[in-house]
């Protein structure tokens, strides 16, 4: 899995190269910045045997949304893939197929505005939230490992 940023002052991301039109719509006269989630592979026999693998990645995607504090999240996927963003996340599928450069295949769009959807997203899916704390861990270089305390906050 890769996951990209992007913006309109930055638009040296992979989903930008195949389907420019949409994102620059989706960046039009803002500072608007993208969470671009790509390269999304998992082993057939381990998708089978743990069914939320791909809640998994989701979770990455939306910890990355929150931490660069994106407005949208993007992905291309294959096709057969898209009804599961959609029904899974509610993310817009974006019908329009295209020639993915590295591989042989025909990929689609999907797109979701975080900053409207994050209250539901996380209403509906709780596992999806995350702490300070632990976005800094995955997203900042040269942190120090949490302690304990860090990693499990006290219940109150």
């Amino acid at each position: 899995m890769r996951l990209q940023t992007g913006s309109r002052q930055n638009q040296n991301y992979s989903s930008f190269e195949l389907f420019p039109q949409v994102l620059e719509r989706l960046l039009q006269g803002s500072s608007h910045t993208i969470v671009d989630l790509s390269c999304v592979a998992a082993d057939g026999g381990l998708f089978r045997a743990f069914r939320c693998l791909p809640y998994l990645t989701f979770r990455s995607w939306i910890l990355a949304a929150e931490y660069f504090q994106a407005e949208y999240v993007v992905a291309v996927i294959k096709p057969e893939h898209m009804p599961f963003y959609k029904r899974a996340l509610s993310c817009e599928v974006h019908r329009d197929l295209r020639r993915h450069p590295h591989h042989p295949v025909s990929v689609g769009l999907v797109t979701l505005n975080f900053a409207t959807s994050a209250k539901r997203l996380y209403d509906d899916l709780p596992f999806l939230r995350s702490t300070p704390s632990e976005r800094r861990q995955l997203f900042e270089h040269g942190r120090r490992p949490l302690r304990d305390t860090e990693r499990h906050p006290p219940v109150s």
